[in-house]
């Protein structure tokens, strides 16, 4: 350990020397240099020569390497114990804790024997009432004892008056229906009153009606309608027809109910299937929904063609016929019936 006017240069100067901005002049200063050599002696008798120049200072050294920190010494041992302090004053009084809850009372014993009246003494003197003490406090209610058992009915008291009646309570909601009950036996029929008088006469009403028939077969034309021979009812001036003819004429406006019926078979052709069809026409038209139509998928078959439909006729003459639709097909019992409904 190096000290230098009173400090450890060892100690103190490796922590100076770390900044650049360090002048410590105490501690970190290199060693001083070597003497420089002794200039050469002036001749004798001589005057002195100058002396030579100071040398210049070395380099400074290498800063030493810090040496390591000693053991840690052992422990001291403990001191003996110090002498107990005086005891403090004593604190006050804590508030007073709660009440217990009191105890069950024990049960009450017997009653002992009473014991001989004794001889009464002299009365003494009254004394002087003495001051009343103050009332003290209250004990808790002792818990309560058992109910004792119920002592017997007393004797019916006296009918108090009557009161005075209440207003009646708002009705009740109506219960549910009964079932019915059987039905009471028929009462005797009353008495016939007397006819009416009769009311006036209807119009009378005007029928007509018309067929016309064709037993024989007729081989079908398209376009040209069935012809019919007979006219076996002819009612009325509204319809006519004349036999032979294919047309039923209409002569009054009003509403007809037309019927036509005819049994139709298929003939040998080679461009089957076909389908045949059969219209009513009034004055050369179709009639919406007067007809029938059959699909006949080879020849020899037969179908009964129906039509039956409602028409309105509003001008007249109006002539009404039977038109088929192809050629080469067979119609036998043929009819066209044609009836009056009213009129519009």
């Amino acid at each position: 350990m190096t000290y230098y006017k009173g400090f450890d240069r060892d100690a103190v100067c490796p922590t100076c020397t770390q900044h650049k901005e360090c002048t410590c002049s105490f501690c970190c200063k290199g060693a001083t240099g070597a003497t420089g050599p002794t200039g050469p002696k002036g001749p004798a008798g001589g005057p002195t020569g100058p002396t030579g120049s100071t040398g210049a200072t070395g380099a400074t050294g290498p800063m030493g390497v810090r040496g390591a920190t000693g053991p840690t010494g052992a422990t001291g041992a403990t001191g003996a114990t110090g002498a107990t302090g005086p005891t403090g004053a004593q604190g006050p009084v804590g508030p007073q804790g709660p009440i217990g809850i009191p105890g069950d009372f024990g049960a009450t014993g017997p009653t002992g024997p009473t014991g001989p009246t004794g001889a009464t003494g002299a009365t003494g003197a009254s004394g002087t009432n003495g001051a009343t003490g103050p009332t003290g406090v209250t004990g808790a209610t002792g818990p309560t004892g058992p109910t004792g058992p119920t002592g017997p009915t007393g004797p019916t008291g006296a009918t108090g008056a009557t009161g005075v009646s209440g207003t009646n309570g708002a009705t009740g909601p109506t219960g549910p229906t009964g079932a019915t009950g059987a039905t009471g036996a028929t009462g005797p029929t009353g008495a016939t009153g007397a006819t009416g008088a009769t009311g006036p006469t209807g119009a009378t009403l005007a029928s007509s009606a018309v067929t016309a028939h064709n037993f024989a077969v007729q081989n079908s034309s398209a376009t040209e309608p069935y012809s019919f021979a007979t006219t076996p009812t002819l009612s009325g001036t509204k319809l006519s027809h004349v036999n032979g003819s294919a047309d039923v004429i209409i002569n009054e406006p009003g509403i007809y109910q037309i019927n036509y019926n005819s049994v139709v078979s298929s003939k040998c052709k080679t461009d089957f299937p076909s389908t045949y069809t059969v219209r009513i026409h009034q004055n050369g038209s179709p009639v919406d929904g007067a007809v029938f139509s059959h699909s006949f998928l080879a020849p020899n078959q037969t179908v009964t063609a129906v039509i039956s439909v409602p028409v309105v006729i509003n001008s007249v003459p109006a002539v009404i016929n039977a038109v088929p639709n192809m050629n080469n097909f067979n119609a036998e019992e043929s009819s066209l019936n044609i009836l009056f409904i009213g009129g519009i």
